[in-house]
């Protein structure tokens, strides 16, 4: 997997994938649609953020602060936790199928589920720069070149039994990605592919993010 993330057509081309993406969640948050409540539109800005940083983390020449991406996403994190606790379910029968779906997309599994891929860019975003600062942990993921140097003297050397969560992590991803390909294909076979948009925001981070963390552990098996 790290050969993978190292190769220079995978990152370009996941690269692209990952920027439109941000694209469309950029259009979702400023575009008019059902779900254009503030906090939906905040949303879609928060994914949109976050694929285009994954987008420049695939990429050795970006070596952008640490330490602000970590608060950054450990913030965004909390959004969604919050969004999930005071999300009230649509009732009655009378609810319109947009209101159906708009519920499917941000009910509380899946604004936890967001939470966590934000908790994931900073936990990322430390293990490189860990990798940076100490050497012998390895040199991951083409993420992050250079970008623990800040923050070298702040990261403990890594614990014993780290090595376990960026695997873990990454067969978690991996499986989210099958399950938003599914939902992505079905959401284009009900006639309404607009809906399929904040599938494929997803797919797109979790497919990108299981191969992150598939080449973050597997840098760490061979330090």
């Amino acid at each position: 997997m790290e050969a993978m993330v190292g190769n220079e057509a995978f990152r370009w081309a996941a690269s692209a994938v990952l920027l439109a993406a941000a694209l469309a969640a950029v259009c979702a948050a400023v575009g008019p649609s059902p779900s254009s409540a503030p906090a939906f539109r905040i949303d879609h800005g928060l994914h949109a953020l976050m694929l285009t940083a994954m987008a420049l983390m695939l990429h050795p020449a970006w070596a952008g602060p640490v330490l602000p991406q970590v608060l950054f996403f450990v913030l965004a994190a909390w959004w969604f936790v919050l969004r999930a606790l005071s999300r009230r379910p649509a009732s009655g029968p009378a609810s319109a199928p947009a209101d159906r779906r708009r519920t499917g997309d941000t009910g509380r599994g899946a604004m936890m589920y967001h939470a966590l891929t934000m908790a994931a860019m900073a936990y990322m975003l430390l293990a490189g720069a860990t990798s940076s600062a100490h050497p012998a942990s390895a040199a991951v993921v083409a993420p992050h070149h250079g970008a623990g140097a800040p923050v070298a003297g702040l990261l403990p050397e890594p614990a014993a039994g780290a090595d376990l969560v960026p695997l873990l992590l990454a067969v978690m991803f991996g499986l989210a990605a099958i399950l938003w390909g599914v939902r992505l294909i079905r959401q284009l076979h009900s006639g309404a592919p607009r809906s399929g948009g904040s599938a494929f925001q997803d797919l797109a981070g979790a497919a990108v993010m299981a191969v992150m963390f598939a080449s973050l552990a597997a840098s760490r098996v061979a330090a």
